[in-house]
Parts: C-alpha cells; structure tokens; sequence
C-alpha cells in the first residue's frame, strides 16, 4: 500500500512541472534564411539561422519536398540534418536596429506594413507590436533596409535587414504537446 501511495505523490508532483515544461517546449521552431534566396526554393546545403528558442543555432538543409506548387510554402517539408519539419509560414523576417527580429502575424503580403501587427521573435519571443507608420526610405514599395518603422507605442525603428522567415515542427508532431498527453505517457512509463 506504501508503494501505491509513493507512485501516486511521485505522479502528482510532476503534473506540478508539466506546465514548466510546456512553457520551454513549444514546438515550433523559427528560422531565417541565412543566405538571399535566388529560387523559389532554398537549395540543398542553404543555412537557416535559428532564432527561437534556441537563438543563433545554425542548420544545415540536407532536403527539400515541395507540396507542388514550385515555391517555398506551408505545408512543404524541409529537412534539417536528418529531421524532417513540417512548414507551417513562410513570409520575412524583419530585423530592427536595436529591437530585434520581428515577424507579421496574419498572412504576409508585399507592400505597406501599416496596420500590420509584428510579433518579436528574439530577444522579446511574444512582444506584439502594431505599425502605425512606415517610411519608404528606397522608394521600393515593400520594406527594406533602410525603412523607418513606428509603432503605436512611438517608438521608431530602422529597418537593417529583411530575411526569409519560416515557422516549422517537427514531422508527425502537433505544435504543442497537450498536458493530457503528458499525463497518459507518465503513467504508461510507472506501471
């Protein structure tokens, strides 16, 4: 009876850390392309920079599977060494002198950013911020380096780079692990 009563506090005391640990592994992963894209696809041995949630970790394309349609998607697959992820966006990497590399939040589109609302994906991960105005510094219709940015807060930010961002999980993996699953795996594992 003592063993059934140490197992269950055992048990207990790890549904206290699981949503701990749901708060460090999310599952999705964001990546930036290191190098300018030249195709609609990246090629084989491209660089992706990772920059959540392990910032500047860089990895290695080994292949690609295109969903058909000839440019690079959602729902087209990478592999990174031997990991194959799932894409789930595609669309630019903004990275702001001093505040950072953001992303738009809705489906991405060339053109003006105003209204838009950027989330910061290092060092703020989850930071919203909404663009009230943007200046064209190249006159080039889209955002560039160069561009000013103000946010609703009126802070004003300089464009130094634009990259392309991908949001991916790992193949055959939900975004994010539900406690459920957690709970039914421990116990599977005690008895």
């Amino acid at each position: 009876m003592k063993n059934g009563h140490g197992i269950m506090a055992l048990a207990a005391g790890l549904l206290l850390l699981l949503p701990l640990a749901g708060q460090a592994e999310e599952g999705i992963t964001y990546l930036e392309l290191e190098e300018p894209l030249r195709d609609p696809i990246p090629a084989d041995c491209a660089t992706w920079h990772e920059l959540y949630p392990q910032f500047c970790v860089m990895h290695h394309q080994t292949a690609y599977e295109d969903n058909n349609d000839g440019v690079i998607s959602a729902c087209d697959y990478i592999y990174l060494g031997e990991d194959r992820y799932h894409i789930e966006w595609v669309g630019p990497t903004y990275l702001l002198e001093d505040f950072g590399y953001y992303e738009p939040l809705d489906t991405w589109e060339p053109g003006s950013p105003v209204c838009q609302e950027w989330m910061e994906i290092h060092p703020d991960h989850g930071r919203l911020r909404h663009v009230v105005e943007w200046e064209d510094g190249d006159q080039n219709g889209e955002v560039s380096p160069c561009d000013l940015i103000v946010f609703d807060d009126g802070t004003v930010c300089h464009v130094a780079d634009v990259n392309l961002n991908i949001r991916v999980v790992p193949d055959g993996s939900p975004a994010g692990t539900g406690t459920w699953s957690k709970v039914k795996s421990l116990f599977g594992r005690l008895f």
